[in-house]
């Protein structure tokens, strides 16, 4: 997939992000990001620091986010993505970005 097409979705997802999710997303960095078969996966640690939660983004093919986090069991994504969803799309730009601008070169 090119890397701007992955860019171009990352950041209409972001777009759709509450300020305040968006705001607390930078308390819960993915620590693990990978892309597979079109789908980025990542790891958060919870507020406790026990639980870990699971967002994906699937960027290839029907686009959709999720999480296994309460917030998104609850809102099912109806308020936009939840906090840990944002720091994986933050994560996953980062890490496209670096890799087109290598590519670039």
């Amino acid at each position: 997939m090119n890397p701007q097409t992955i860019i171009d979705t990352l950041n209409a997802l972001l777009n759709l992000s509450e300020s305040g999710r968006m705001d607390r997303s930078e308390d819960r960095p993915c620590r693990v990001v990978r892309l597979d078969q079109g789908t980025f996966r990542g790891e958060c640690v919870g507020e406790d620091g026990k639980v870990v939660h699971h967002p994906r983004i699937v960027v290839e093919g029907q686009r959709a986010f999720g999480c296994t986090c309460p917030d998104h069991a609850r809102q099912r994504g109806t308020k936009g993505p939840c906090k840990h969803v944002i720091s994986l799309a933050k994560a996953a730009l980062i890490q496209t970005s670096l890799l087109e601008m290598l590519q670039a070169e």
